[in-house]
């Protein structure tokens, strides 16, 4: 219960932070993806099913808050997507090393924007790639990557500390969480 309202408060201040403080922590109009750090880190560190959950849960708040009416679903879809498929490799990654969470990340929040330019652009006949690339595209992959490699280590941490704690309460209590078990 308490890794669940953790990541629930980590998802809830990532989309305050992102949507917010924007202007606070913009660099040329331009933000992080708090949101796709989080489903990869998570992802990476905790495996499919929670990458999956946790893409679901943190692509429903900009869905419901500045989603468009015809792609309603478009961001718990493609981060549910990308978690799931990120915790492919959960098993066999040395989660100490730096480099592939911020490897991934990157990829991550490409393919999130190259969606979100076929949905929102492509289809319309708007075709300018390169624009949107170097516009947007480049600069928040590079903003992201910088804060990934701060707030992995940040992510870990508290990964590590809610681990450690459900070891102690499957130790005290023989299962590792009452809500699984119903």
């Amino acid at each position: 219960m308490a890794r669940k309202i953790t990541i629930a408060l980590l998802i809830i201040i990532s989309y305050m932070l992102q949507t917010t403080y924007n202007s606070q922590i913009a660099i040329g109009n331009i933000t992080p993806n708090l949101l796709i750090i989080i489903v990869c880190v998570f992802a990476l560190l905790r495996g499919r099913k929670e990458g999956l959950i946790i893409g679901f849960f943190a692509g429903i708040l900009p869905d419901l808050f500045y989603g468009y009416a015809d792609i309603t679903g478009f961001y718990s879809l493609v981060y549910m997507y990308l978690g799931y498929t990120i915790g492919f490799i959960h098993e066999i990654i040395y989660t100490d090393d730096i480099i592939i969470p911020v490897a991934f990340t990157a990829i991550c929040d490409l393919l999130s924007n190259f969606a979100y330019y076929v949905i929102a652009f492509a289809l319309r006949n708007k075709l300018q790639l390169n624009v949107y690339f170097k516009g947007i595209m480049l600069p928040e992959l590079i903003y992201t990557v910088f804060l990934t490699v701060f707030l992995y280590k940040l992510y870990k941490t508290i990964n590590d500390m809610l681990e450690r704690h459900e070891r102690k309460q499957e130790a005290r209590y023989g299962t590792r969480d009452i809500g699984n078990v119903l």
